[in-house]
């Protein structure tokens, strides 16, 4: 029986384990907080590894965002598409019920190292008291990628009151200030749609300035982006400089980080925007059939292609798989640093999917040799849910999905 280690509970980590369970593996999780769930778990308090605040909901439909095993819902059974993270939260929890004698809370891992022919796994408690080492046969490693903030150079010279947007909790508590929003992504959009009602202006500062010209609200101007700091004023690519700021909240994203692999295993390159050398964002190229990175990739529907990596993965654990020559998988990281070139992409987006998440899936599928089971219709909510989240941010959310049948769907808008 093959020995699994696992690292993280959180959703990546709690599904290795349920697909773990099906194929009769012995596994163990291990997790460093008291409680599964991972970013799930909300906080009020900051610099911990949740990224949760009040009010979040998830930033697409349930059927986009659910895993196989458990379908997510609308637990107030209200209709809601977008459901609030405490309704995912309390989905997770029941998820991982049954895996919860294999999790070792209170676990935190200090070193993974290769030792002959298995990993070696040395974890700590806490209060780094008590160690304890372990062996396996392979490591899943899901630890997430929400916590090691990305910080520009310049925000350091910043002399004002600044936060990464992990650390942001609650909208109220930028009321009646000038506030300066640093960057247009998901988290920058719905951080925005939030403070929007309490801040007295706000500075929208993206690569795109101008883009939402015509929905952002009167107190919201949008600037372009940031390229240094000085003292308290905020520099921006054309040359203006912002002064006058209460808050600072940088929405530029996280860098990768694995502090437990000490002996070269994982290269981290870009400025930890590329985790290497990996096939398919998933497999180490020197552990192929021992090593599994699951939840790399961004810009895509996280629990979807949690549950088609980890499906890739136990493919070629168990020899399912196809088998793949030497040179393809030598050959995939380069390959696919010219293929963003190709379309005009900066190395940087290595792990982001943006659009070709299903193109992804059908080739994890493929390579796999297991079944690719998304119907057309969640595609076609997918593509619809892209096209209205790029019109208006602010009134996307209000928006009811519901699947029909294989191919259609319907929608309505719910003020």
């Amino acid at each position: 029986m093959k020995k699994v280690g696992i690292i993280g509970a959180g959703p990546s980590g709690l599904c290795a384990a349920q697909h773990c369970l099906q194929e009769g593996y012995d596994f163990t999780i291990f997790e460093q907080g008291h409680e599964l769930g991972g970013t799930w778990i909300y906080s009020p308090e900051i610099n911990t590894h949740s990224s949760i605040y009040e009010g979040l909901t998830a930033n697409g439909p349930m059927d986009l965002n659910t895993l196989e095993a458990y379908p997510f819902r609308d637990i107030e059974e209200k209709g809601r598409s977008f459901i609030p993270y405490e309704h995912i939260f309390a989905c997770l929890l029941e998820y991982g019920k049954p895996l919860r004698d294999h999790i070792h809370f209170d676990h935190k891992v200090a070193l993974i190292h290769r030792l002959d022919d298995a990993w070696e796994i040395i974890t700590e408690t806490s209060c780094g008291k008590f160690q304890k080492t372990w062996r396996f046969d392979a490591i899943f490693i899901c630890n997430g990628h929400n916590f090691k903030e990305d910080v520009p150079d310049y925000m350091l010279k910043y002399t004002g009151n600044w936060i990464h947007s992990r650390n942001y909790r609650r909208a109220s508590d930028y009321a009646n200030q000038t506030v300066a929003i640093v960057g247009g992504g998901l988290s920058g959009m719905d951080i925005l749609s939030q403070v929007v009602n309490y801040a007295k202006k706000i500075h929208f500062i993206h690569n795109q300035p101008g883009k939402h010209a015509k929905i952002i609200p009167k107190n919201v101007e949008e600037n372009a982006r940031c390229v240094d700091a000085f003292e308290k004023s905020i520099i921006l690519a054309d040359g203006s400089v912002l002064t006058g700021i209460d808050t600072v909240i940088l929405c530029n994203g996280y860098k990768h980080s694995f502090p437990f692999f000490k002996n070269g295993e994982v290269e981290l390159k870009l400025d930890g925007k590329i985790v290497s050398p990996l096939f398919q964002h998933v497999a180490h190229v020197n552990y192929l059939d021992s090593l599994f990175f699951i939840g790399l990739t961004s810009h895509a529907f996280n629990f979807l292609t949690i549950e088609y990596q980890i499906n890739f993965a136990m493919a070629i654990l168990s020899g399912r798989a196809n088998k793949f020559p030497q040179e393809v998988v030598e050959n995939w990281e380069s390959g696919r640093i010219t293929e963003l070139k190709q379309h005009g992409k900066h190395p940087k987006n290595f792990h982001f999917l943006e659009g070709s998440q299903f193109d992804y899936y059908h080739e994890l599928c493929r390579l796999g040799n297991f079944p690719y089971k998304i119907s057309l219709a969640i595609e076609r909510v997918f593509y619809d849910f892209i096209e209205k989240r790029g019109i208006n941010f602010f009134t996307y959310k209000n928006f009811q999905y519901k699947v029909l049948n294989d191919e259609d769907f319907e929608c309505k808008y719910v003020p």
